[in-house]
């Protein structure tokens, strides 16, 4: 589908492992069951200074209040952006979210706000992720397996709602089984310049977008 790529192993499972013993470390916030943290990438990696980053967070109120970050997730960054996953813009926002066994993610598309490209990380367990075009009909199930990096532009991102089902198994298009299990997301996105109102900020129904 235009503008959807995933990419198996895109960290190892070394990496995998030092990222999973560092998220687990991390304070909760938000409701306490799957929001781990949120960054602001522009605090500490916008390699024009202090200067512009102050001026992004006056540019970008969204960004106000989010901590750095974290030295562990720094490499992921880098990665994505030497691939020009984002077409070689910088990513300057990070929420990692956790789901249990049972939990999934209502069918949405993401709040404009968040820009043209979204980058998602999985960890731990796979899943099977459903993409829906709401005025055709079309739908399709893709593999996330463990360890991926799902990018979503264009038609994927923008024509599209993607969901996740709450199955404790999920079956892959062609029947094999997926034995779902804990899951662990960090999902980057470039939050464009916004007046602080709610358009462009809640899509279909209310949903912020974040998820991943």
């Amino acid at each position: 589908m235009d503008g959807l790529t995933m990419l198996p192993d895109f960290i190892t499972e070394d990496e995998a492992s030092a990222l999973i013993a560092a998220i687990d470390e991390q304070p909760w916030s938000g409701n306490g069951i799957r929001y781990r943290g949120r960054y602001s990438l522009t605090r500490t990696f916008h390699a024009r200074g202090a200067h512009e980053t102050a001026d992004a967070a006056v540019r970008l109120p969204i960004l106000s209040g989010l901590g750095p970050l974290p030295d562990f997730l720094s490499f992921l960054v880098d990665r994505i952006v030497e691939r020009a996953f984002m077409d070689g813009d910088t990513p300057n926002y990070l929420v990692i979210n956790e789901y249990e066994l049972g939990q999934g993610i209502m069918p949405h598309t993401d709040a404009t706000v968040f820009g043209p490209t979204i980058a998602v990380v999985s960890l731990l367990t796979p899943c099977i992720m459903n993409f829906l075009h709401p005025r055709t009909g079309h739908s399709f199930d893709l593999l996330i397996p463990r360890n991926s990096l799902t990018v979503m532009s264009r038609a994927a991102r923008y024509d599209y709602k993607h969901s996740i089902s709450k199955n404790h198994v999920d079956r892959t298009p062609e029947g094999d089984e997926v034995v779902r299990g804990r899951r662990v997301s960090l999902t980057f996105r470039i939050v464009k310049e916004w007046s602080g109102s709610e358009e462009g900020w809640e899509e279909n129904g209310g949903e912020t977008g974040e998820r991943g």
